[in-house]
Formats: C-alpha cells, sequence, structure tokens
C-alpha cells in the first residue's frame, strides 16, 4: 500500500505516446496492456477498472480490472453492489454513465467504502469514454493520495485518455471480429 506517495510529474510525452500506442493496437488485450503499463508506472495509482456499457439493460459490466490492491474486483461493492455489473441508477459509478459527465471524488466527497480504505485508496475519478457514436463506457482511477489540489486539472487529461480508450476499443474489437470472420 503507497499511501504516502505524491503523484508524479506529468509527462507530457508519455502521455501522448500512450494514446498513439492504444490506438494502433488490433486486439482489446493489447489495448488494455498499453495502459496498464502507463499506469503502474505511476506509484501513485492503485487502481483502474474499465466498463462497457450494456444500453438496452442499462448495466456496465466489468471488462478490465488493474491493481495493486489485494483486494479482488468481485469483492469491491458501493452501497451493497458488486462493481463486477452495476446499473446506471448506482449513484457512484452508475452517475457518470446516466450523466455521461466524470465524477472526482477526493476529501470529504470521497466517502470510502470499506475495500478503498483498507487499501488505502483516498480519492479516484471516474470518466465516461466517448466516441463518435456516443457513449461507450466508464473509466475510473483510483488513487493512494488524497489529492486537495491539481485533481481538476489532471481531469482533462485523463478525460482525454478515456475517449482514445474508448476508440481504441471500438477499433481493436472491430479488427477482432475481422480476424474470427476470417478464420
Amino acid at each position: 500500500m503507497l499511501t504516502d506517495t505524491e503523484p508524479q510529474k506529468f509527462r507530457l510525452d508519455l502521455f501522448l505516446q500512450t494514446l498513439m500506442a492504444m490506438v494502433r493496437e488490433r486486439t482489446t488485450e493489447g489495448v488494455f496492456n498499453v495502459g496498464r503499463q502507463y499506469f503502474l508506472s505511476r506509484d501513485h495509482v492503485a487502481a483502474t477498472m474499465t466498463w462497457l456499457a450494456d444500453q438496452q439493460n442499462q448495466t456496465l459490466e466489468l471488462c478490465q480490472f488493474e491493481s495493486r490492491c489485494k483486494t479482488p474486483p468481485d469483492a469491491w461493492s458501493i452501497n451493497g453492489r458488486s462493481m463486477v455489473k452495476i446499473p446506471y441508477d448506482d449513484d457512484f459509478i452508475g452517475t457518470v454513465a446516466k450523466e455521461q459527465s466524470p465524477r472526482v471524488y477526493y476529501g470529504n466527497t470521497f466517502i470510502q467504502p470499506g475495500w478503498a480504505e483498507q487499501e488505502g485508496i483516498r480519492s479516484c475519478m471516474i470518466l465516461p469514454m466517448e466516441i463518435k457514436s456516443g457513449f461507450m463506457g466508464v473509466f475510473a482511477i483510483f488513487f493512494y493520495p488524497r489529492f486537495e489540489t491539481g485533481f481538476h486539472e489532471s481531469l482533462k487529461w485523463l478525460r482525454m485518455l478515456a475517449d482514445y480508450l474508448g476508440a481504441a476499443l471500438t477499433n481493436a474489437r472491430a479488427f477482432e471480429s475481422i480476424e474470427q470472420v476470417r478464420q
């Protein structure tokens, strides 16, 4: 647990390299591997989670969980609900899907669930993934430090990353579908 870890200085060059590497990938696993390398190189990041939208059922389905935490993703819950499948009416993560606007929780605004307190997570950012054709899902980043300042500056960059992630996943899924047809 790295609770005293300070955020690393933002490096635009590494960030842009990550965005470009994600969109060049041809598999969903490749896209997630690029993201994994970027975020796990940031000591202040505790975990990332990606959910894809199921518009028909108004739910989010967990498709990626990367973490330094000991608690497995199926043990993480909010208001007694599993974070593996989240309805849009959930007021922690589902709200981002419903309103398609980011949420930032830190300081007094982050009511830490038991797993977050146990893991030393003190703040998080939950972002919609939007692509040209519309809403695709939600990307969340959980942090060890309790950000009091500078969090909103990071929001604009990480919002861009979430949208690139959505586009990269859309492209990778299309390439995977083409490969299945070819076989």
